[in-house]
């Protein structure tokens, strides 16, 4: 299985499992899944982001990140 596969499978139900609120994947292309649970006990709702967008995060107040610098050299 490809690291994604693995990431986007195994890792995302395993962090799910042991009750993570919050979890960002960033792919090679500028894409980033960001995994919430809306409540503790909730599954996560996926919300995935393009070049254009901005990640930001109920976890961190006044965090703001464009998805574009994520993926900078």
């Amino acid at each position: 299985a490809s690291t994604r596969s693995f990431d986007l499978l195994r890792k995302r139900a395993d962090y799910e499992r042991i009750g993570l609120s919050e979890v960002w994947f960033l792919d090679q292309t500028p894409l980033v899944l960001v995994c919430q649970r809306p409540a503790p006990d909730a599954p996560y709702v996926d919300c995935e982001l393009g070049p254009s967008d901005t990640v930001t995060s109920p976890l961190l107040d006044g965090f703001a990140v464009a998805v574009d610098d994520l993926f900078r050299r």
